[in-house]
């Protein structure tokens, strides 16, 4: 994305993770909020804000391993394309796995 943007964007994702590591992670990509109602979280700057939602919790099974899985939801309000794709970009470093 590039550019400025006047509407909301949304943007959404199937994560292998549970409400503890977005609740552990999220500190580490921006100052959040936790509203337990909603199971959202949000992130809050003058004139712009994002939220992160989680629904759907479940289980996939692989061979032996159960991984935990949940739809996520990025909205953002206010933020340039460039701003989106900082913070895009910030939340997949934090979240990255690897294997080895």
């Amino acid at each position: 994305m590039t550019g400025k943007t006047s509407v909301g964007v949304t943007l959404h994702y199937e994560m292998a993770a549970t409400l503890e590591d977005f609740q552990r992670l999220l500190p580490a990509v921006a100052t959040v909020e936790y509203h337990p109602t909603l199971n959202q979280f949000t992130h809050v700057e003058p004139g712009k804000c994002w939220n992160l939602r989680l629904s759907n919790p479940r289980k996939r099974h692989v061979a032996g391993l159960k991984l935990p899985l949940v739809d996520v939801v990025l909205t953002f309000a206010g933020y340039t394309e460039a701003e989106i794709d900082t913070v895009v970009e910030r939340f997949f470093t934090c979240f990255r796995r690897g294997g080895g």
